[in-house]
């Protein structure tokens, strides 16, 4: 979180906790401890509510908004 509070035009981070690596939705495995930071239109318009793809024990990626 704080990488995308640092890097201008980051409003969205992606980040992977499971040492076997995340997979995405296009089947990619994400290394283990990788971030991605993101900018996000709708975040930037002022949109309260992100919406949320999946939570749980289950989703190998961590991810929030600044």
């Amino acid at each position: 979180m704080q990488s995308c509070e640092d890097t201008e035009k980051c409003n969205v981070f992606v980040w992977c906790g499971n040492p076997d690596g995340c997979q995405n939705a296009d089947v990619d495995v994400i290394p283990y401890k990788s971030c991605d930071l993101k900018f996000s239109y709708a975040i930037g318009s002022g949109s309260p509510n992100p919406e949320v793809w999946a939570s749980g024990s289950d989703v190998d990626f961590t991810s929030g908004v600044v």
